[in-house]
């Protein structure tokens, strides 16, 4: 509470929610292409005939997806935690 009383104090109600924003929006729609994108080729590989074979093709986008969108998370999160340094 104390931090986001600083930070609006600062910069107001934008500085509370735009850091990291550009990060955030490049993040999902990466991670949402790829699982929506590689779906029907990796339940394709799969054979996803039973439930099971359906989920682990979903488990399998779902990892990928998050995997290559790991660089992204970490540059939203240095980008939302400089938020309030002075710099020198």
């Amino acid at each position: 509470p104390s931090a986001a009383r600083a930070v609006y104090a600062k910069g107001g109600l934008w500085l509370l929610w735009s850091p990291g924003l550009q990060a955030t929006w490049v993040r999902s729609f990466c991670v949402t292409g790829l699982r929506v994108g590689l779906y029907p080729t990796v339940k394709a590989l799969v054979g996803a005939d039973s439930l099971g074979q359906k989920l682990a093709a979903g488990a399998a986008t779902g990892a990928l997806s998050s995997a290559l969108a790991n660089p992204i998370d970490m540059v939203r999160t240095r980008l939302q935690a400089q938020v309030g340094l002075t710099t020198r």
